[in-house]
């Protein structure tokens, strides 16, 4: 079967790289793969995603070869573009969402055209915003059938929902929750089988790390980047009260973003500096390398609901670390207690009083340390193991 997989950006830049083991694996069970990033760059950061390069297109948004394209599509079937066209324009709920579309819609009359000359079978976007919106349009123009996996803010921001769940061979979410929201958006029938959730999976390496919590001092990493749903606050907060308490405790905050400078200041200001590192963005491979090597006590993730109802979908750093054998704290918001499910520990969502007890606990507690290695790893490996969660993405694809 051949695939082509739209995306933001991937392989280049350093997000969506939650993407790069689903699309190998897809290779791995025989699958021709092509990327379509909305947005090319020029360098790699993920040192994994190097052999996405030599199969992805680096055709920029606005060049000449996209413009070709889109006119030789346009003076083709003129009523076709003008009908997918007028679709976009009618679904789009508001201004913005309208003016994000528009601006993807040479792209996607220019994916419609290479995915013909490709002989794709099927295209599948990530994220229910603009990539499925080229998506669905590359889908319309050829003829070629198309699907979606949407993940969380994606689904909130409702870009044409409901034409997308309408057209697209199905629509798929990665946790029960997105699922139920994409239902209740669009009104679709939840017993078709259209809207389905797969969970993205993640590699079962064959050999755990040894159990690192054999020194004085408790480690933990927060792989996240600095933006509001990730909580960082909370548990710089945390630490903290821990310290206070006691306990000889480190940690690690792997990522970058706009609230960076913010939450260094409240480092400092809680004379935590000695306690709490910034590495900024690590590539996925030093961060695998990392929870192998058996650098990390525990994995901690103190995710929110912010004001504006941003939140988690079931968060991929956390089920990695789980498949580590590395035992994880995070909290009851988005997808996160559909991973955990008495498998790791959940606390409430802002606590830093509770977060600190939690991770009290996890240092402290050798056997609970190693109950929930074992619950953790035993969890993903059952529902979360990349191998299976692929083969029933593309056997849905096949169905279509």
């Amino acid at each position: 079967m051949k695939i082509a997989y739209v995306t933001v950006q991937l392989p280049y830049g350093p997000q969506e790289s939650f993407i790069i083991p689903e699309i190998r694996e897809v290779q791995r069970q025989g699958n021709d793969v092509i990327v379509l990033p909305l947005r090319p760059g020029e360098k790699i950061f993920h040192a994994e995603a190097e052999f996405l390069r030599k199969v992805s297109d680096d055709t920029r948004l606005f060049s000449v070869g996209v413009l070709r394209e889109f006119v030789t599509e346009l003076f083709l079937h003129p009523l076709k573009a003008a009908r997918v066209v007028a679709n976009i324009v009618r679904k789009s709920k508001n201004v913005r969402i309208l003016l994000k579309n528009l601006i993807v819609v040479p792209r996607g009359f220019y994916f419609a055209r290479l995915v013909k000359r490709c002989r794709i079978d099927h295209i599948h976007a990530h994220w229910a915003s603009t990539p499925s919106t080229a998506a669905y349009i590359a889908s319309f123009l050829s003829g070629i059938p198309w699907s979606f996996t949407a993940h969380r803010w994606d689904i909130a921001e409702n870009n044409m929902l409901d034409e997308k769940v309408r057209t697209a061979s199905f629509g798929r979410t990665i946790d029960a929750p997105g699922r139920r929201e994409i239902i209740d958006a669009t009104g679709a029938d939840a017993r078709d089988g259209n809207v389905i959730t797969i969970h993205m999976g993640v590699g079962i390496p064959g050999q755990l790390p040894l159990p690192s919590i054999a020194k004085d001092s408790f480690s933990f990493l927060c792989p996240a980047n600095f933006v509001a749903k990730k909580g960082h606050s909370y548990l710089i907060k945390a630490v903290r009260i821990a310290v206070d308490k006691g306990l000889d405790i480190h940690g690690d905050f792997a990522g970058d973003g706009p609230l960076e400078d913010g939450l260094k200041k409240l480092v400092e200001s809680l004379q935590l500096d000695g306690r709490i590192r910034f590495l900024g963005r690590l590539g996925h491979d030093k961060l695998l390398e990392m929870y192998g090597g058996g650098a990390v006590d525990a994995v901690i993730l103190p995710s929110i609901v912010t004001s504006d109802g941003e939140k988690e979908g079931i968060p991929v750093a956390l089920m990695e670390a789980m498949a580590y054998g590395i035992p994880v704290i995070s909290t009851d918001t988005g997808g996160i207690p559909e991973l955990l499910n008495g498998a790791g520990a959940v606390i409430p969502q802002k606590d830093s009083a509770a977060l600190a007890d939690a991770i009290e606990r996890m240092a402290k507690d050798g056997s609970y340390r190693d109950t929930l290695r074992k619950l953790g790893r035993d969890r993903v490996l059952r529902d979360f193991n990349l191998c299976t969660n692929v083969e029933m993405l593309i056997g849905r694809m096949r169905e279509n």
